[in-house]
């Protein structure tokens, strides 16, 4: 759908009872899978997620983005402050007109990036993710899935790229080698950190959550489901404690690290692994971005573009984490 088309929203809208529209969507920025927008109608102000269509065309697509708000919904319970999609019809995603939909109540808040995180921020976030790894909830629907090594297809990649002559072809047959090296690592590390895992969002970077001053909401639960807790915290300390140059800050580093120890114990871990394990979250989304920038279940412009930008950008990002694997060891 596009978002400025006020008939379809309108539409939509009123099929889903949230009322007449009377103003003009206003599309929403930050997403880089979905789409989303701000609707007004006579019934109040909503957020209307638009998911990928070649996203959600995937075999247990629908069934994730279901059981990923089941889990929101059982943390906010359990006091996570966590932005649920509304249910309607007893569901919280729709599909009309060969589209799904996710519908929310608008929040009046703001992601805050690098360098404006400072260490209350990192102290909120540090208790969040010890006390959602301490709650080890466990939800119906959702399976501790027994570990699928993925070795992905770089090479068959770089053949297709080349034949493309893409943008990024020389950044990335530069990196061949560094990628399938760290491919590797990631799954040596996994057969170890499968073994102690927990029902958690798994994506907790800064664009994932909403602040109102000091207070955190956690919003996009779709990749919620089962992660090693080590990881994940690693995952967030990479996130939260950046200094904006792509370095880190010891003091947000020690503020989220100190508050997560208040909840769950840091002793006798595996850091070599988990620190391998570290890969894992970028490749998986440098390959997904690689298939976008080729055209490979995307056919929009708009999309591959931003796979091209992302391919580029995800492949700095893997660089500098090993760079600072040293520095990561030392301070944990």
């Amino acid at each position: 759908m596009e978002i400025g088309n006020i008939d379809k929203m309108y539409d939509l809208c009123l099929n889903f009872g949230l009322g007449n529209v009377i103003a003009d969507p206003i599309e929403v920025k930050g997403g880089l899978l979905h789409s989303m927008c701000k609707v007004t109608t006579d019934r109040g102000a909503f957020a209307v997620k638009c998911l990928n269509p070649a996203i959600m065309s995937r075999e247990c697509a629908l069934n994730n983005v279901i059981n990923s708000e089941k889990i929101s919904e059982i943390l906010l319970e359990l006091n996570i402050p966590a932005i649920t999609a509304k249910k309607i019809y007893t569901k919280h995603v729709h599909q009309y007109k060969e589209q799904y939909y996710m519908f929310f109540n608008w929040f009046n808040g703001k992601s805050i990036y690098p360098p404006e995180i400072n260490e209350k921020h990192c102290n909120a976030i540090g208790d969040i993710i010890g006390k959602i790894h301490n709650l080890d909830i466990s939800v119906e629907g959702v399976e501790d899935k027994a570990e699928i090594s993925t070795f992905y297809k770089w090479k068959e990649f770089l053949e297709m790229e080349r034949k493309k002559k893409v943008i990024w072809d020389s950044v990335y047959e530069e990196s061949l080698e560094d990628i399938m090296t760290w491919n590797q690592k990631v799954l040596n590390a996994k057969a170890i950190l499968s073994k102690e895992k927990v029902i958690s969002h798994r994506d907790l970077d800064p664009k994932n959550v909403m602040w109102q001053g000091n207070c955190p909401f956690i919003i996009d639960w779709e990749a919620a489901g089962y992660v090693n807790t080590y990881q994940e915290l690693l995952e967030v300390l990479n996130y939260w404690a950046d200094d904006g140059n792509g370095g880190l800050d010891k003091r947000l580093f020690m503020a989220i690290l100190n508050k997560y120890k208040t909840h769950k114990s840091i002793n006798n871990v595996n850091w070599d692994v988990v620190l391998d394990s570290g890969y894992e979250g970028m490749l998986g989304w440098l390959e997904y971005n690689i298939k976008r920038a080729l055209g490979i279940e995307v056919s929009s412009e708009d999309e591959i573009m931003l796979g091209e930008q992302q391919v580029i950008s995800t492949i700095t990002e893997l660089k500098r984490y090993q760079e600072k694997m040293s520095l990561l060891r030392e301070w944990l």
